[in-house]
């Protein structure tokens, strides 16, 4: 018998996973089946049972996907030499997320789940704490400090970043890409205030 391939398999499942982010982000949690999301996939419905026994365990591995990538994307920019670049380029990354009908209507699905499913609140915890500590460390490493203390400055921006997609989702005519540059004019202003401080 052959013996599994571990690459293979790990290939396959992310084919499902984003074929199952496709058709949530289309029509939500409650409004997919497995059916479409076979369909979506190209298989067969034992390929996809196989590796998630019913819808529930592929939205928590959908989720999963996200936080994980969410995760590894904050990592990679809290490593970046140029802390101010790095600042402005989550910032720029968030608002092209927001841009993306796809993946906005995908986060924002994942959002409302979290009051009605414990693992989904979890992970969704997961990548906040991450996003936060992302934050943190950036502003911590800034060539000049904020006009703003630096809990102050981390509520501020985690509030642009919530409301980017609030604003996406709600408004229709709403382009979130045209506040990027505000908000890294306003990032600048911040940082050139004379009485600028970093107090926590």
């Amino acid at each position: 018998m052959r013996k599994p391939n571990p690459a293979s398999q790990a290939a396959q499942r992310a084919q499902l996973i984003h074929a199952a982010k496709r058709c949530f982000s289309r029509s939500g949690f409650d409004g997919t089946s497995t059916d479409a999301v076979r369909l979506e996939a190209k298989t067969s419905s034992g390929k996809l049972f196989h590796y998630f026994p019913n819808k529930q365990a592929l939205i928590h591995a959908v989720v999963a996907d996200n936080a994980s990538g969410t995760i590894e994307w904050l990592n990679a920019l809290k490593g970046q030499q140029d802390a101010g670049l790095a600042l402005r380029q989550l910032l720029s990354d968030v608002v092209a997320a927001a841009a993306d009908p796809e993946i906005r209507r995908l986060i924002l699905e994942i959002s409302a789940a979290t009051a009605r499913d414990a693992t989904i609140a979890k992970l969704s915890a997961e990548a906040d704490r991450a996003m936060i500590e992302a934050l943190s460390a950036l502003i911590d490493r800034q060539d000049r400090p904020f006009a703003v203390p630096r809990d102050e400055m981390i509520a501020l921006l985690s509030t642009w970043i919530d409301g980017v997609f609030s604003r996406a989702a709600a408004d229709p005519f709403f382009d979130p890409e045209m506040m990027t540059a505000s908000m890294h004019s306003l990032l600048a202003m911040l940082q050139n205030h004379p009485k600028g401080h970093n107090d926590v």
